[in-house]
């Protein structure tokens, strides 16, 4: 009987153990049911502090029940529904604090959820939520707000490139002025599925104004003011897009130098013609090697390309014993087509600087390590999703594109450039005053706008 007692008084210790192990998860439920009874009285004063300011002309008609997801679990609320002069339906309390119709999240929980599926896949966001949080959303919710964030993003960047280049709209002006720009960009290959082609290229750039040492005994340095630009459709021209988003940071008509690094990719060149005082620099890294791999001692070739020494280079790559290998044959022929673009800029400039370079290690782990490491594949559009909203994480800009976005104020911009429709058949003056207001307005020296007027005034005569 006493050996009974014994292992029945072990039995119960080692349940009360179990459960008393269990302290903080019991802890946490109950100050997430503390935090919503709060969160339930303190929307309650915020509807009602709005309904004693709301417009005279709309009629308050009752109340209606939401239910949204926070960082402490489900709240259910009642907020008020008004009916203005025009016959529509408004709840200020959602157009108060920036919530979409049919969210199911609060725009910060959103932006948690979005700014960590830039870093893993959704099934593990989704877990990650049930373990840290009050909330639990699916996957596929998880999926769904990533989407509809990207889907805010990329919208609002055609809108603005159409608006530069389809209608001749000004930029938006900025102050920043710079007296150099770096610029680096490269692509990543990921993999498709449930696609014709079976990889796809991710292109994306960075640009900053130089380097600041980090503290320590070893030499690091860290990017001055670096922002992203990564492409998230391919309508919108790479550098255009590039520069329509850096010009909302920089004044980009006023550096005397842009450097423009990268590898030997077609359309790297292309920021050549976007921005006109640019200079072309090849990645060193990928020439070093090409010339490692296309001569023996071909480090005498990278020394000369980089100097700008294209005779000596060229009379170096005759003289010295070239590899006879298919990978050596590729080799050469990469050096000899980049070899004005090999040259370092920092010879062509009084300006001090560091070398390019950073780009790898900035794309490995802003994009390959959530896209192309982790052996996913991916659609098009769900890749290009992807990019843009690792690009909007990296700058910081995350969190107003998970709130509701406010309908923009119509405003005059002039005539369109279009043909009059028949409705404007009277109007031939009018028509012929047409004109685009970037074209004259403050930011008239801007590359985009410079690019827009080659488009629009043809340098070559009419038939």
């Amino acid at each position: 009987m006493g050996n009974i007692s014994i292992t029945q008084e072990l039995r119960r210790e080692n349940v009360n153990k179990s459960k008393d192990c269990e302290w903080e998860q019991e802890c946490y439920q109950e100050g997430c049911v503390v935090a919503q009874q709060k969160a339930v009285n303190r929307l309650r004063e915020i509807d009602e502090r709005l309904f004693q300011n709301h417009p005279v002309s709309w009629e308050d008609h009752g109340f209606k029940e939401r239910t949204i997801a926070t960082r402490f679990g489900e709240l259910t609320i009642s907020r008020r529904i008004y009916r203005d002069e025009k016959g529509s339906y408004h709840y200020l309390l959602d157009d108060y604090l920036g919530w979409s119709p049919h969210q199911v999240a609060t725009p910060s929980l959103q932006e948690s959820l979005v700014q960590l599926a830039t870093q893993v896949p959704f099934r593990q966001v989704s877990k990650t939520l049930e373990k840290l949080t009050g909330s639990v959303l699916s996957t596929s919710t998880v999926y769904r707000l990533f989407q509809k964030t990207a889907k805010a993003a990329t919208e609002k960047e055609r809108e603005d490139w159409q608006a530069l280049f389809g209608r001749g709209e000004s930029p938006p002006g900025v102050e920043k002025k710079v007296p150099i720009l770096y610029a680096e960009s490269d692509g990543v290959w990921i993999h498709l599925q449930r696609e014709k082609q079976q990889h796809y290229e991710i292109k994306n750039a960075i640009a900053y104004e130089g380097w600041k040492r980090l503290s320590g005994k070893e030499e690091r340095y860290s990017l001055v003011n670096k922002r992203v630009y990564c492409q998230a459709n391919e309508a919108i021209p790479f550098w255009e897009g590039a520069s329509l988003e850096w010009s909302r940071f920089w004044d980009l008509s006023y550096p005397d130098w842009i450097i423009i690094g990268g590898d030997g990719a077609d359309w790297i060149d292309g920021g050549i013609s976007e921005f006109p005082k640019s200079v072309r620099q090849l990645d060193g890294f990928h020439l070093a090697r090409a010339c490692g791999q296309g001569w023996q001692e071909g480090g005498a070739i990278y020394q000369a390309i980089r100097a700008g020494e294209t005779g000596e280079a060229r009379s170096l790559m005759h003289k010295l014993i070239s590899r006879e290998d298919t990978i050596a044959q590729k080799a050469r022929r990469y050096v000899e087509r980049n070899l004005e673009k090999g040259r370092d800029w920092r010879t062509q400039s009084d300006e001090e600087g560091r070398g390019l370079g950073t780009m790898e290690s900035n794309e490995d782990k802003l994009v390959a390590n959530r896209m192309k490491k982790r052996g996913l594949s991916w659609r098009i559009e769900g890749g290009s999703m992807m990019a843009k909203v690792i690009q909007l994480v990296a700058n910081g800009e995350i969190k107003p594109w998970c709130m509701r976005q406010q309908p923009s104020i119509p405003t005059e911009t002039g005539i369109a450039l279009h043909a009059p429709s028949k409705s404007t058949t009277n109007c031939h003056q009018k028509w012929l005053e047409a004109n685009i207001p970037a074209l004259i307005g403050p930011n008239a020296s801007r590359p985009c706008v410079k690019k827009l007027r080659n488009l629009v005034h043809n340098s070559y005569p009419l038939n």
